[in-house]
């Protein structure tokens, strides 16, 4: 969610305090895992897909279980 909030990897790795290698890493093992792309990505800038929107909505229920 942050490199898609932040337009991109190396501002989104500020922001984390990671590494944009790293985040795109992560977000390309994620992608492979759900079987769907969560970004749009060009030279200039990343979007965020209609799944990766939706994402947060499914993951919510999971995450706020103790």
């Amino acid at each position: 969610m942050t490199v898609a909030s932040e337009g991109g990897f190396h501002s989104a790795a500020r922001v984390a305090g990671s590494s944009a290698s790293r985040l795109g890493d992560a977000v390309r093992r994620l992608e492979a895992r759900l079987g769907v792309r969560l970004l749009h990505r060009t030279t200039c800038s990343v979007t965020i897909t209609d799944a990766g929107a939706r994402l947060p909505e499914r993951l919510a229920p999971a995450l706020s279980e103790e």
